[in-house]
C-alpha cells in the first residue's frame, strides 16, 4: 500500500512539473517611451528548411491605442481584435502579419503555440517605425521577442532583445496538464482517506 501511495505521489509531482512546460505565454510590452507615435507591430511564425507545420494564436490583444490597417499578411486568419491565427505550412515559408498602429503605454496579449515534434521553429514580434526601424530602446538586432522551438523533445523558449523591463513574458500552464495534475492530487487524497 505504501509503495502504491509513493508511486502516485511521484506521478502527481511529475504531472505538476510538466504542466509548467506549456506552450502558452502571456506577453506585455511597455511602449510608454514611444506613446503617441505611429508605426507597425509585426508577428511571424516560421521554420527552417524541412520544418513541420505549426500554429500560433494571438488573443486578448489589449492596446491602449487604436489599430490601423493591415500592411502585409500571409497564412493568417482572424484579427488582433478577436484572435489572430498564424498557420505556418512548413518548409521555406512563413505566416505573418504587419499591422499599422498608434502606440499607447502598454500592449498585452496571449500567444498559444502548437506543433508536432520535429525541426526548429520561431515565433517573433517586432515593433517598427513607419520606415521599418526598431522603435524601442535597446532593440538593436533581431526581433523584439522571439519564442523559439529548438527541435524535437524541447519546449518553446522565450528570448528577449530589449532593455530590461520593456518586455515581460510568462508561461501559462496548459489546461490539460493542470487537469492531469489535479486528478493525480485527488487520487493521492482519496487513497490517503481510505487508510
Amino acid at each position: 500500500m505504501m509503495k502504491t501511495l509513493l508511486r502516485l505521489t511521484v506521478l502527481s509531482l511529475l504531472a505538476v512539473a510538466s504542466s509548467f512546460a506549456g506552450s502558452i505565454f502571456n506577453v506585455a510590452i511597455d511602449t510608454s517611451t514611444i506613446a503617441g507615435t505611429t508605426g507597425s507591430i509585426y508577428f511571424s511564425l516560421f521554420g527552417f528548411g524541412d520544418s513541420q507545420a505549426a500554429t500560433a494564436v494571438v488573443s486578448g490583444f489589449t492596446p491602449t491605442a487604436p489599430l490601423g490597417s493591415v500592411v502585409i499578411e500571409q497564412n493568417v486568419a482572424g484579427s488582433l481584435e478577436t484572435a489572430l491565427t498564424l498557420s505556418y505550412p512548413g518548409g521555406f515559408s512563413d505566416a505573418s502579419q504587419l499591422r499599422q498602429i498608434s502606440f499607447g503605454d502598454l500592449f498585452q496579449f496571449t500567444v498559444a503555440l502548437s506543433t508536432t515534434p520535429g525541426e526548429a521553429l520561431s515565433f517573433v514580434v517586432g515593433i517598427f517605425d513607419d520606415e521599418g526601424f526598431d522603435l524601442l530602446p535597446g532593440n538593436t538586432e533581431g526581433p523584439l521577442i522571439s519564442l523559439d522551438y529548438p527541435g524535437e523533445g524541447s519546449d518553446w523558449n522565450p528570448n528577449l532583445n530589449a532593455q530590461e523591463g520593456v518586455v515581460s513574458i510568462s508561461e501559462v500552464p496548459e489546461p490539460g496538464a493542470l487537469g492531469l495534475a489535479g486528478l493525480g492530487l485527488l487520487a493521492v487524497g482519496v487513497i490517503r482517506l481510505r487508510r
